[in-house]
């Protein structure tokens, strides 16, 4: 399981994949909103997939310690 910068569990059913947002002149990183289903593992959506593939790091959560 991950967390995401606002404090936010891991979604099983979005994309892993950590996005920049912006909100009252702060930064926060939250989950990608889109379903997963692509990439290794079929953690991330089409999008941040193609990423991997063109060899750009994609951010993701951090893990929750066991």
């Amino acid at each position: 399981m991950r967390r995401y910068d606002t404090g936010n569990r891991e979604d099983l059913t979005r994309c892993i994949a950590s996005v920049e947002y912006w909100a009252g002149g702060s930064l926060f990183f939250l989950q990608c909103s889109r379903k997963r289903g692509c990439g290794p593992d079929g953690l991330y959506c089409k999008q941040h997939a193609k990423m991997l593939t063109q060899g750009k790091t994609v951010p993701v959560g951090r893990k929750e310690d066991a």
